[in-house]
């Protein structure tokens, strides 16, 4: 990307709102390509076929949270991405599962 593009959206939605942006989300990866707009121009992103992921879950008095990052390195075009990391951080020695 030549242009550094900043996107951030927030909402109150039904889960079926956020379900149908989740499976769009899902098959922009597929695609290789992920594009957001909310009126005032898309950002496209074109994602790399590996990508950082972390996920971050808190259950309080105060209310519930899932947050779920997705990072992908910038990459030239002779360059191979890199390979995956499978590592683990200290915090989680087991293998993530959603279900």
């Amino acid at each position: 990307m030549s242009k550094s593009k900043a996107f951030e959206y927030e909402a109150s939605i039904s889960n079926d709102q956020l379900i149908t942006h989740m499976e769009n989300m899902i098959a922009g990866l597929r695609r290789g390509s992920i594009t957001v707009d909310k009126g005032d121009g898309p950002v496209a992103l074109d994602v790399a076929p590996i990508a950082k992921f972390s996920v971050a879950v808190k259950d309080t008095t105060k209310g519930k949270s899932l947050k779920i990052k997705l990072k992908w390195p910038e990459t030239s075009p002779e360059a191979p991405p890199e390979p995956p990391d499978n590592t683990t951080s200290a915090e989680s020695a087991q293998p993530l599962i959603i279900k």
